[in-house]
């Protein structure tokens, strides 16, 4: 960042870098405009455009993935890993309730308490839960235990729904055993979200506050697979 800086560009793009660190730069050089995308703690200002990163609206990612999983279900019988108390965890849960509320509205959503950072007993143990409830399709809040434990559904036949981008990617690398029995993931559109403010920006007004991934805003999608449906 400091070598780009000591260039005196116009503008500065960074992805997924130090979001804190670009907030400082930005507030040093007023004269030069930034964009982060996807940048944990970049902090919106007249000169920084903030896309996603923390702006996400968890809850609808959460919510089209339990359409999904709800229109889909074959038994009525839904399973769900998350289960901590964190704000981001219960807009995760609660999205994805109401998602299956609206496709199957006689389904029976199955909870499974796994830390996102859990260890291979809580895996095993929140598995053995799901299939024990005779679930047919399922998702889980981010979160590497989380991830795996719905990797191991898959090979139960269990069809499963990610609940962020680069879910597939991130849980069945290079098509990993049980890839076809995913439905979909989030897709984030920074590039929707830009097209419209970027103009603006680049012109001299001031960014208009972050830009959410979100429904509303047309920065978040779903990507259905034609797997097993």
């Amino acid at each position: 960042l400091d070598q780009a800086l000591a260039r005196r560009p116009a503008l500065v793009v960074s992805v997924a870098g130090d979001g804190a660190a670009l907030s400082a730069a930005a507030a040093a050089h007023p004269e030069i405009r930034f964009v982060a995308v996807d940048e944990p703690g970049a902090a919106a200002a007249d000169n920084l455009l903030a896309v996603g990163g923390e702006y996400l609206r968890e809850d609808e990612a959460a919510f089209m993935a339990g359409l999904l999983a709800g229109m889909v279900n074959r038994n009525n019988r839904v399973g769900w890993i998350g289960g901590s108390a964190s704000p981001s965890d219960l807009r995760y849960a609660n999205g994805f309730l109401h998602g299956v509320r609206v496709t199957c509205p006689i389904c029976l959503v199955y909870s499974s308490a796994l830390p996102a950072a859990g260890g291979e007993p809580d895996i095993a143990a929140s598995v053995a839960y799901l299939q024990g409830s005779y679930i047919d399709t399922a998702s889980a809040a981010p979160g590497a235990a989380r991830d795996a434990a719905l990797v191991r559904l898959t090979g139960l036949q269990v069809r499963v729904a990610g609940t962020y981008d680069g879910f597939v990617d991130a849980a069945f690398p290079s098509g990993a055993a049980g890839a076809a029995n995913v439905l979909g993931a989030p897709v984030y559109r920074p590039d929707l979200l830009l097209k419209d403010a970027l103009p603006g920006f680049l012109a001299g007004e001031a960014a208009a506050g972050p830009l959410w991934y979100g429904l509303e805003t047309g920065g978040l999608a779903y990507d259905a697979l034609p797997n097993s449906w």
